[in-house]
């Protein structure tokens, strides 16, 4: 019976270290998403893009 008890405690220590792994990786993932995204959106417009005037008024609503 002790044998059993061992193997279900073998069990739950990896299962919580691969969720670990999986929480850290999930994590990291997101950041490098995020950072991207983020240098997507502030990189310089190119010289001959189009740019859109908007009236001071207009509250993008």
């Amino acid at each position: 019976m002790n044998k059993r008890q061992k193997r279900s405690e073998l069990v739950y220590a990896l299962g919580f270290l691969l969720m670990l792994i999986a929480l850290v990786g999930a994590f990291l993932y997101g950041v490098k998403v995020g950072a991207d995204k983020t240098e997507e959106r502030l990189k310089p417009a190119p010289a001959n893009a189009a740019v859109r005037s908007v009236p001071a008024s207009d509250n993008g609503s």
